[in-house]
This record gives structure tokens, C-alpha cells and sequence, in this order.
């Protein structure tokens, strides 16, 4: 057998590809942009915590449901809710990108399920 002489050459890596419209980066937020997103969250998550809330005092004190039975049926939402949020997301990133973006394939198709009764 033979031997190679010479310097190997070095493997290629293939050039970083990046999505339209997206900085160069490397994907990195700043500081700000994380503030930002933060305060951005807090009016979706107080009107959360406050719909929880009431929710729970109505079905306790007004449809008088046992506290068992609200508690599950709280926590198996949280649960379908952590769930199915990394699945969708999960999918959502392996779709193509068309023209109005990743999203609104998705939304389009399930949003008729949405507003059937």
C-alpha cells in the first residue's frame, strides 16, 4: 500500500448560511433587545395571571366544582399548554419560509379550526 506525500488538504466548511432579513450577528441579542422582549411580555402575562385567577374563584365559588377537580383541570392545561408549545415551535422552525414568513402557513391553515364552533 501506498502512502500519500504531502500536506493533507483541509476539510471545507460550508459558508454560514443566514434567513433574509436577519443581521450577521451570529445570532446574538443584545442586552437591550432582551429588555425590551422582557417588558413587552408583561401586559400577556398579567391579563394570564389575571383570566387564572378569576377563572379559578368562578369555577370554585360559582359553579362550586370540587377543588380537586379545578386544580386538575388548571394544571392539565398548563401541562397541554408546555407541551405543545416546543412541538409547534419545533415545526414551525422546520417549515420553509415563504413570503409572509414561517408562521403564516401555519396560522392560515388552522386558524379555520380555530373559528369552527
Amino acid at each position: 500500500m501506498s502512502v500519500p506525500h504531502g500536506p493533507t488538504p483541509a476539510p471545507v466548511a460550508e459558508p454560514h448560511t443566514q434567513e433574509p432579513g436577519s443581521d450577521k450577528r451570529d445570532g446574538r441579542l443584545s442586552v437591550c433587545t432582551k429588555v425590551c422582549y422582557g417588558i413587552g411580555g408583561v401586559p400577556n402575562q398579567v391579563a394570564s395571571s389575571a383570566s387564572a385567577f378569576y377563572l379559578q374563584l368562578f369555577l370554585l365559588d360559582v359553579a362550586q366544582i370540587p377543588a380537586a377537580q379545578v386544580s386538575l383541570a388548571l394544571f392539565g392545561g398548563k401541562v397541554s399548554g408546555a407541551v405543545a408549545d416546543p412541538v409547534a415551535g419545533f415545526f414551525i422552525n422546520k417549515s420553509r419560509r415563504t413570503g409572509s414568513g414561517r408562521l403564516m402557513p401555519c396560522c392560515a391553515s388552522t386558524g379555520r379550526w380555530a373559528a369552527c364552533p
